[in-house]
Order: structure tokens, then sequence, then C-alpha cells
């Protein structure tokens, strides 16, 4: 056998060695490249999946008052629909506070997958009065509102963020609608209002709901 015969086969178990090696150091780094990516998208599953609980249970957009002083007084309408107190009261899907006329204001409608909401005129044989402050604010999937006869006013930011929100009926009884009630809604919803239009006192912001109503 000749020498370089000799020298081929002793290289031949070598060249396989480093090849191992290779393929292990690369294998090696492969991993220490994926296990941050694995690390974040797991994160972030974690955090969607904490989300989405948050947005079915409503504790997401919950919050401690509709006051400025985190459950102070509420819109006054009359001179005697401030807030009977702080108390929360629960009633199916709302979330409601006592006002000192003995009428009801909506605080919170905790159900964030409903499409189409017709709100009662009566809780717990309350008549409802108001909607509160940020009732149903960024409800991504409400398209439709029917607030009953009764209603007189509507508190700040109580549909803004509600992008799919295309139809919504008001009462003749309204009155008031404060700033930002329905701020970021559909430029093409479709308003219903029963009463005078001219005497409807809307804030700043509600640019959807005065197109609409022109």
């Amino acid at each position: 056998m000749s020498g370089k015969n000799k020298n081929l086969k002793k290289e031949a178990p070598k060249q396989a060695e480093r090849g191992q090696i290779s393929s292990l150091e690369a294998a090696l780094t492969s991993r220490r490249v994926m296990l941050p990516v694995i690390a974040v998208l797991a994160v972030l599953v974690l955090s969607l999946i904490l989300l989405i609980v948050l947005d079915q249970t409503g504790l997401m957009y919950d919050r401690p008052g509709n006051g400025d002083d985190g459950g102070g007084s509420s819109v006054i309408l009359g001179g005697e629909s401030e807030l009977l107190d702080g108390e929360i009261h629960t009633s199916g899907s709302y979330r409601y506070r006592l006002l000192k006329n003995g009428t009801v204001e909506l605080y919170f409608f905790t159900d964030h997958t409903a499409n189409g909401v017709v709100i009662p005129d009566k809780i717990d044989g309350r008549a409802v009065t108001v909607i509160g402050k940020e009732c149903f604010v960024w409800m991504a999937a409400l398209s439709s509102v029917s607030i009953p006869e009764g209603v007189v006013s509507i508190g700040e930011s109580a549909f803004e963020g509600c992008g799919y929100l295309v139809s919504v009926s008001l009462p003749s009884t309204l009155v008031n609608v404060a700033d930002n009630a329905f701020l970021n809604c559909p430029s093409t919803m479709n308003v219903t209002y029963k009463g005078d239009a001219s005497a409807l006192n809307i804030g700043k912001g509600n640019v959807a709901l005065t197109d609409s109503l022109s």
C-alpha cells in the first residue's frame, strides 16, 4: 500500500470527526439564536391570553369611579341627579350606581363581545336616566345600540372607540351628550333621534354624531 493511501485512510476519520464537531457547533449556535426568539414569542402569547381574559371579564376597562375624584358626583341634571353614594351594583352585564333622585346611572357594561345592545329602561325596578362616563368605551364588537326613553344624559367618552358602531337610536328625552361621547366612532354612523336635534346639547369631539344629525 502506498504512503499516499495510508495518509488518506488516516485523514478520513479526522475529517469525519471535524464534520461532526462542525454540525454540533452549528446546532448549538442555532439553539442559542432560537432561545431568545422562543422566549419573546412565549411572552407575547401569554400577554395576548391575559388581554383576552381581561377583556372577557371587563377588568381591562374597569375603573374606580366615573367622576374625576375617583367616585364623586355624576352628571348633574335638574340639580338632583348627584350620586346617592359610591356603591356599585350589578345586574346581569350592567354595573350601575344609584342617583339621589331614585334613578340609575349605568356605570359599566361588562359584555365586550356583544354586537347589538338594547339598553333597558329599568334596572332592578329603577329607571335608567344616565349613561355614565366610559360605560361602553372601546367595545370593538359593538355595531348597534338602542338607548331607551327616559335617558336624559350620555356621559363623557361613553361610546368612545366603538369603531364598528354604525347604528344608534337616541330617545326623545335625551338633552345632553358630553364631550367625546362618540369619539372615534365611524363617520358612517346612522343616528336616529326622536327629539328636537336643535335643542340637544352636544359636547365637543362628537363629529360622527353631529354629522349624522345634520
